[in-house]
């Protein structure tokens, strides 16, 4: 197949959302399919509204099927009926993330909604990252959603590296954070529950951009400060690759108490390296997050409940080895990366064979 793949940006930015895009590209090309990236430079939400001529990136390429991030929505939303007529082939939204699932002020989430249902219905097909992206996407449009196939995200990141079974002594836990600084991340939920415990043997390292929300950024580093918390907190910024799977071998437990998770490749990653995890009951988190068998789920902002857990992990190595397990197992019983992409490869193959299209 010859396939367009439409995001916003630099497909080798760091998030889950694009790795699954990279891993989607990777795999297709392994099975020589073409693959044709067309990244355009992402607008403001109001000013995409009003975009209403077809990027000429898009124009004679002679797609089988275009597959469009979902970021892109707000520029394409009324403009996809005439992409369609243009490129003679099916166009397929990839769905990570619904922004209208982001906490925002209820006027925002209002034109979110508005703006995503009327883009979901201007696509020939979908393809989620988890059911609970799929949930949503049917309670915004009723259930009167194109054709769809859910598709997960995995956690087999690392090549040949291998994971090692945790030692759990007397020491104090070292948690670990990953994930770009925004609200949504919920950083602030984990940095209120150390200010909770009061225990400086308790360290956390924060792994990831700091410059995606500029004003939450300084306004968690001020309460670190004022809450003499710098000793046992230290921020790294992005990592990847090995140095990241470092991370996940040196650290005991993984936290990341997002107010909205799609479904969360770094729990995954976290578990394969025998890590529990600590996510929140909002978004997908809880098709990977079994309460109390490999980790725990909180309510978002929840602090009291999350320092109620890390103290408990902290004084009961005997159940933390036993979540460390369980989380293994958890990572060795999903999908990987091939059984994902063959999916959607099968899914898209279906689309254009229906359409007539040859291969």
């Amino acid at each position: 197949m010859r396939i367009g793949l439409l995001l916003y940006g630099d497909i080798n930015t760091l998030s889950g959302g694009y790795l699954y895009d990279r891993k989607l590209v990777e795999i297709c090309r392994q099975h020589n399919d073409e693959v044709i990236i067309v990244s355009l430079q992402e607008k403001a939400y109001i000013k995409a509204l009003t975009v209403n001529k077809v990027p000429p990136e898009l124009l004679g390429l002679g797609l089988d099927v275009l597959i469009q991030d979902e970021l892109v929505h707000p520029a394409f939303f009324r403009i996809n009926s005439k992409l369609k007529e243009l490129l003679k082939c099916p166009v397929v939204s990839l769905v990570h993330l619904l922004k209208s699932s982001i906490p925002a002020a209820w006027y925002k989430k209002m034109v979110f909604r508005m703006v995503e249902k009327l883009y979901l219905g201007s696509v020939d097909a979908l393809i989620f990252n988890s059911e609970h992206t799929k949930y949503q996407a049917g309670e915004l449009c009723n259930s009167g959603l194109p054709e769809s196939i859910t598709a997960l995200p995995c956690g087999d990141n690392f090549g040949n590296i291998e994971a090692v079974r945790k030692t759990y002594t007397d020491k104090e836990l070292n948690i670990l954070f990953v994930g770009n600084i925004s609200r949504q991340k919920g950083l602030h939920t984990l940095l209120e529950a150390l200010k909770v415990l009061n225990d400086s043997g308790i360290t956390l390292s924060i792994a990831g951009r700091l410059d995606i929300d500029n004003a939450y950024v300084n306004s968690q580093l001020k309460f670190i400060n004022d809450n003499d918390l710098d000793k046992q907190i230290r921020f790294l910024g992005p990592v990847t690759g090995a140095v990241l799977a470092k991370l996940y071998q040196e650290h005991e437990l993984f936290v990341l108490p997002s107010e909205n998770e799609a479904y969360g490749i770094v729990y995954l990653e976290a578990m394969q390296f025998y890590m529990p995890v600590i996510a929140t009951n909002a978004g997908g988190a809880s098709e990977l997050v079994e309460n109390h068998k490999n980790g725990y789920l909180i309510t978002p902002g929840d602090s009291y409940e999350l320092a109620k857990l890390i103290r408990l992990l902290n004084s009961d190595k005997q159940l933390l080895a036993e979540l460390s397990e369980n989380a293994r197992q958890k990572y060795q019983n999903h999908v990987h990366w091939d059984e994902t992409v063959r999916k959607i490869r099968q899914f898209l193959q279906k689309l254009v064979n229906d359409k007539g299209v040859p291969d």
